[in-house]
């Protein structure tokens, strides 16, 4: 029977009892990281955050998976064993019978299929708020542009604006066109519509070009 070394025990300990804070103090870093970076693109910047958010809730999922994962198959019962390869001395030899892990198998696979169901549920429970709020997105920005064609003042304003949220224009981006949008606008509008808000001319995502260090 091999021992394991110091360090790896330490590493076990560690990951055991600080892994989950461990692990959260990394994502608020990468998230910070991606806030203050200006070198990405907002759109990209959305995404990455909204990858973070849900990593944020992921380790009680992957624990529960986990869980079940050592029910079916025994093995290593803590996360922090399974990484670093940890055992325990088996001293109860009648564990080794497969009728007395019979039942631990199937409290594995319910534990697996509650945790499939409660994934499947919260997915679908994220994609329905995600589509809502694109949609309310869309249809506020048609609203506002069907407004601002009617009391034609959009132009008059001293600072640049945008037509589709009639605000002061961030992160400028330029259509085949000519047409001037805020980036995050254009794309919201682009993922509804395949043409140019005010020329109507087909207009794709790949087509729009963000410009630095415009108003």
């Amino acid at each position: 029977m091999n021992i394991p070394s110091r360090l790896l025990q330490l590493v076990a300990i560690i990951l055991e009892f600080g892994g989950d804070a461990l692990f959260v103090r990394i994502l608020e870093k990468l998230e910070k990281f991606i806030k203050d970076n200006e070198e990405i693109v907002p759109d990209a910047k959305e995404k990455l955050l909204r990858v973070l958010r849900i990593l944020y809730y992921s380790p009680q999922y992957i624990k529960a998976l986990h869980k079940s994962l050592f029910y079916v198959s025994s093995g290593k019962y803590q996360i922090s064993k399974r990484f670093t390869g940890l055992n325990y001395v088996l001293i109860r030899h009648w564990l080794q019978s497969e009728f007395s892990l019979y039942g631990y198998k199937i409290l594995g696979v319910i534990t697996f299929l509650q945790v499939t169901m409660s994934l499947i549920i919260n997915a679908y429970e994220y994609w329905k708020e995600h589509k809502r709020k694109k949609l309310e997105n869309t249809n506020s920005s048609s609203r506002r542009l069907i407004n601002a064609e009617k009391n034609g003042n959009s132009e008059k304003s001293e600072a640049p604006q945008c037509i589709l949220c009639l605000d002061s224009r961030t992160n400028a981006t330029l259509t085949p066109c000519g047409h001037l949008f805020c980036w995050n606008c254009i794309l919201d509008w682009l993922d509804e519509r395949d043409e140019c808000p005010l020329c109507r001319e087909k207009l794709k995502k790949s087509n729009v070009i963000p410009l630095q260090n415009y108003l």
